[in-house]
């Protein structure tokens, strides 16, 4: 008889743990969706082409290159003038356009260049 009732019980004790399971489980694909759907709208907001698709801009304007470095304008301007950061001129209305990947490249040299510091 007490073999029966431990038997019952650990069955009991299982149960509870896989509904424990079950509720974790739900919560983190509840969290995980949250989590994608944040993601999209961040991307949507900012502009950010770092995951090329279809319509998703490779010459970014001036504001888009600030919003993705966090530099202000005149900075940017800085750099381009200073030749750090290679641009495209639109030759019908002068406006200025950086290429994603000279972002990257602006981004990798001054992390480096950081590195450098702090190991000298």
């Amino acid at each position: 008889m007490e073999t029966m009732n431990n038997l019952q019980d650990a069955r009991a004790s299982s149960s509870e743990c896989l509904r424990r399971i079950d509720r974790a489980l739900a919560d983190a694909a509840t969290g995980l969706e949250d989590l994608r759907a944040s993601f999209e709208l961040l991307l949507r907001e900012t502009g950010d082409p770092g995951v090329f698709s279809a319509g998703a801009p490779i010459l970014l304007t001036v504001a888009q290159a600030c919003r993705l470095l966090g530099f202000k304008k005149t900075k940017l301007y800085e750099l381009m003038n200073s030749g750090k950061l290679p641009y495209v001129a639109d030759t019908q209305n002068g406006h200025r356009r950086i290429e994603y990947q000279a972002l990257r490249g602006l981004a990798k040299r001054l992390r480096c260049r950081r590195l450098e510091g702090k190991a000298a």
